[in-house]
């Protein structure tokens, strides 16, 4: 019985292939994103920081796929095509992870396809209307959303604008984080307004909105991105809540987009949120630690 089967599947391929002639094989157009460009309102959105690895791909309203950069599509269409084209990122440094950036509107163009002819779109990506952002630190503004934790205060601990040739951007100013010597630990948080009794108030932020941290870092040690979260009920303030570490950087600065969405949906309508990152220098090292174009953004 196993060999019948396999000599009527040959009959039946060979016989598709009988009644298919060569002309009617579709010849598909071709659309090639080589980049993009990215915009910004400087003072409202924060600087072009970005790190879109793919281009998330629709064809008249029909998800064609995703792909890296430079993205060659076969696109089986002719004539006027709306092409629609999404920001792509790697979720929390998860390289495995990949998502369209919900922050990021799309870019939508209608080009007239021609079968076999190849058609360069060039998308510019801008953050959407909508976005919100609780903070920005890009160390070029007055004051400074981040403070260190004065729980775990040393005296040497601090935070320096520099903007030597290791900032993140020449003539821009980026933000140093210096560990008192003999000193392990240190935290930066960023809560909005201080209350009373000078503790931060915290950011509230939308369960089942999409929210993300996004972080540029340059250094030498493991970088912990969490929160705490203040509970409506009793305004007291949870233990820290990590929920994810960097890697060395080796003198390069890199990106991270920290999805907070799950993380903030759990809790209670009305819960506040305190941003940290933590620095852990368990070897005793010479710290060398930068930071840049911070952003809690949500929707």
């Amino acid at each position: 019985m196993k060999r019948v089967g396999v000599f009527i599947t040959t009959v039946v391929l060979f016989s598709s292939c009988a009644f298919l002639g060569q002309d009617e094989v579709p010849i598909p157009a071709y659309i090639y994103v080589p980049s993009y460009t990215y915009q910004t309102d400087l003072d409202l959105q924060g600087d072009t920081s970005s790190k879109f690895t793919d281009v998330w791909i629709t064809q008249n309203g029909l998800t064609k796929g995703t792909i890296g950069y430079p993205a060659l599509i076969p696109i089986e269409a002719a004539g006027p095509t709306s092409i629609t084209l999404d920001a792509g990122i790697i979720r929390s440094g998860q390289n495995e992870t990949r998502v369209n950036y919900p922050m990021i509107a799309s870019y939508v163009e209608t080009r007239n396809l021609t079968p076999g002819v190849v058609d360069t779109l060039r998308p510019t990506f801008t953050y959407l209307p909508g976005a919100k952002f609780a903070f920005i630190e890009d160390f070029d503004r007055s004051g400074s959303s981040f403070v260190i934790n004065p729980s775990i205060f040393l005296q040497g601990d601090t935070v320096i604008k520099t903007s030597d040739t290791k900032s993140w951007k020449p003539g821009t100013f980026s933000g140093r984080i210096q560990i008192a010597d003999g000193h392990q630990l240190l935290q930066l948080i960023a809560g909005g307004p201080r209350d009373a009794g000078n503790n931060f108030e915290g950011y509230l932020l939308d369960p089942g909105a999409p929210v993300y941290l996004e972080v540029d870092y340059n250094s030498n040690l493991p970088i912990d991105i969490g929160y705490y979260f203040i509970d409506p009920n009793s305004g007291i303030a949870s233990q820290v809540k990590p929920v994810v570490q960097t890697f060395p950087t080796n003198g390069t600065w890199r990106k991270i987009y920290v999805d907070l969405t799950d993380e903030v949906s759990v809790q209670r309508p009305g819960t506040k949120f305190i941003i940290y990152l933590g620095l852990f220098n368990e070897q005793n090292l010479q710290e060398d630690v930068q930071i840049d174009n911070v952003k809690l953004v949500y929707l």
